[in-house]
């Protein structure tokens, strides 16, 4: 009982964290990109904060399976902001009430595989040191693919002046090399910093890191550079106290707004809360109000753009990320690339965000599955690299272009725990 109530205290205090936050220092610096603070701070803010708060009650806190991290990593970066910045930016009473319990649905859905009987899969037998060889081969050809269609420069640049770079990448038409590029950065070099570090194996972190090094210096995706820190955290946060997991994670993220605030407060900048909190807190929250916006009042795409193409019709000019773009900041080459559940939504309203919980429900029982009798640490630091991207673009977008496809074959061949090197 303690332990779930210093939980339920811990989400209050972040989601008061990120309210403050929004209030007094993303909404002033971006109010024109669409940050506004439209609503009155009535009744239906306190609401919105219960509501925000409800998967406390039921979230895991022991890191008890891979999909653990998943569930947190959703809950802080789509689930709270997706119920508050709907109403900071003006959205009415009724769809608020209606958008929130369909999200608390999807939550509840993704947590219930938590508590699934593992499935019993054949499993392929292989050395860990075969299974590095293999990881370390792909990573050759990819790079020898990169340096042949793009060219290797290792030009490191600012965080702040990386759009340079991804102009250029942008250029590039061979759409296989950036898909291989894509899962290198997301799942190849992670997979190998996350192996290293739970084996001590540092010149595979080493090589981890180079590696995303070298795609930063061509793509210029910043999540690509600060893959590593992320990757780190969620491994301290499973390592360290694994029976008090949530109370970490949460608390960690209580730390990276108030720490970004009290920076931007001091300095009179607003920098640290723009990486911080604006870009991976706010914006998936700003994402739901206008996908919500829009595919409320035009039509479902029912996945005409993606898997479903061939049988339904798709019934716009643009894709639905510049879709959005052209609509909400009058810029057709603006990607607004939805999180998963806003994704969910544009392809076939509220009963989509169940059946999209359900889809994924069952890729994370899988996975889950995979980790049973292997070292599971690895398998809920990894995951949390599809569960990021997921908070940045659609289910089967992450599962083809972003890699978790490729992670789910690589975790099924993983070698059993008896198999890892000491």
């Amino acid at each position: 009982m303690v332990k779930r109530l210093l939980l339920i205290g811990l989400c209050l205090v972040y989601i008061l964290a990120f309210h403050y936050c929004y209030k007094y220092l993303v909404s002033p610096a971006h109010a024109y990109y669409g940050f506004t603070l439209i609503a009155k701070f009535d009744y239906y803010l306190i609401f919105c904060i219960l509501i925000a708060l409800i998967p406390s009650f039921f979230l895991p806190i022991n890191f008890q399976r891979p999909s653990t991290t998943l569930l947190y990593i959703f809950y802080v970066l789509i689930y709270v902001p997706s119920n508050l910045v709907p109403y900071y930016v003006g959205m009415a009473n009724q769809d608020l009430f209606v958008l929130g319990w369909s999200l608390v649905m999807g939550m509840m859905i993704l947590t219930l595989v938590i508590h699934l009987p593992l499935i019993s899969f054949p499993r392929v037998k292989m050395s860990y040191a075969v299974f590095v060889i293999l990881l370390l081969s792909i990573s050759a050809v990819v790079y020898l693919l990169i340096h042949k269609y793009v060219g290797l420069s290792f030009r490191l640049v600012s965080l702040l002046d990386v759009y340079e770079l991804r102009a250029e990448y942008k250029s590039v038409k061979n759409q296989l090399v950036t898909r291989i590029l894509s899962w290198q950065g997301n799942i190849i070099n992670p997979l190998l910093i996350v192996i290293g570090l739970i084996n001590k194996k540092y010149w595979l972190v080493l090589l981890g890191l180079l590696g995303q090094l070298v795609l930063f210096s061509v793509t210029g995706f910043k999540s690509v550079f600060l893959s590593f820190i992320f990757i780190s955290a969620v491994y301290f946060c499973i390592a360290w106290r694994p029976k008090h997991f949530g109370h970490i994670f949460i608390g960690g993220f209580i730390f990276v707004i108030v720490f970004a605030s009290t920076i931007d407060l001091l300095f009179e900048i607003n920098l640290a809360t723009t990486f911080l909190v604006r870009r991976l807190v706010a914006m998936p929250g700003l994402l739901t109000a206008f996908y919500y916006d829009f595919f409320s009042s035009n039509e479902h795409i029912f996945l005409g753009h993606s898997i479903l193409s061939p049988i339904s019709k798709y019934p716009y000019d643009l894709s639905p990320p510049l879709l959005m773009g052209e609509v909400y900041w009058n810029d057709a080459s603006t990607s607004a690339n939805a999180h998963f559940f806003a994704d969910a939504f544009a392809n076939f309203g509220f009963i989509g965000i169940i059946y999209f919980a359900i889809i994924l429900g069952g890729i994370l029982w899988v996975f889950d599955s995979f980790a049973a009798n292997r070292n599971i640490v690895i398998y809920g630091t990894i995951i949390a690299m599809p569960a990021f991207s997921l908070s940045n673009s659609a289910l089967f977008v992450v599962l083809g272009t972003h890699g978790f496809g490729i992670l789910m074959i690589l975790m099924f061949l993983y070698p059993r725990k008896f198999d890892e090197l000491a």
